[in-house]
């Protein structure tokens, strides 16, 4: 059966050399929710290495744990193969996970014009002084829930975004290029 992806015929994607932005669909990316049972967060943190601290991601080599709420955190993986016999594992007993990958559709955003593109419908104050590298936080993008991790000085993001309204933030994200010399392909 060929998987069918939320964004698979949406033009615009990719590297807009004009605006000096690249919009990425990341199709590698697997992701979990991840939830301690109550009174166990502070010993699923320490059995995966993962951060407590509010905003602050945790980058381990089988996953990346983006923190969501206290004992929530949304995990992205490349190599789900080998991640979820590991993580079940260490989490038996302490915590459920769940696959969200039907449910989540995670987009890359990079380029010198990134974090202005982001920050024009981005109601969090995402200020490199503020919002740093391997920081994230979820909060709303152009009327939509998003999870947005900063990745890097590039600036780079990750934004992970419900399936059912990733066409419509790409749509958004395309049309905030326009200011920056884009043009719809």
């Amino acid at each position: 059966m060929t998987r069918i992806y939320p964004l698979q015929d949406v033009a615009g994607l990719g590297n807009r050399r004009d605006t000096g932005v690249t919009i990425a669909e990341r199709r590698d990316v697997a992701t979990y929710q991840l939830l301690a049972l109550p009174h166990q967060a502070e010993t699923v943190a320490g059995a995966l290495g993962l951060s407590m601290r509010p905003g602050q991601v945790t980058c381990e080599p089988l996953f990346t744990a983006l923190p969501t709420a206290p004992g929530y955190w949304m995990l992205l993986t490349t190599v789900a193969h080998q991640f979820l016999p590991e993580l079940s594992s260490k989490i038996a007993g302490l915590a459920y996970v769940s696959d969200q990958s039907h449910a989540r559709v995670v987009l890359r955003l990079s380029g010198a014009s990134a974090h202005a593109v982001l920050r024009k419908g981005c109601r969090l104050d995402i200020d490199p002084a503020v919002f740093s590298s391997g920081m994230c936080a979820q909060t709303v993008v152009a009327e939509i829930s998003a999870y947005i991790y900063r990745l890097d000085d590039t600036p780079s993001y990750d934004l992970v975004v419900p399936a059912g309204y990733a066409r419509a933030f790409s749509d958004w994200l395309i049309a905030s290029l326009q200011e920056f010399g884009g043009t719809d392909s």
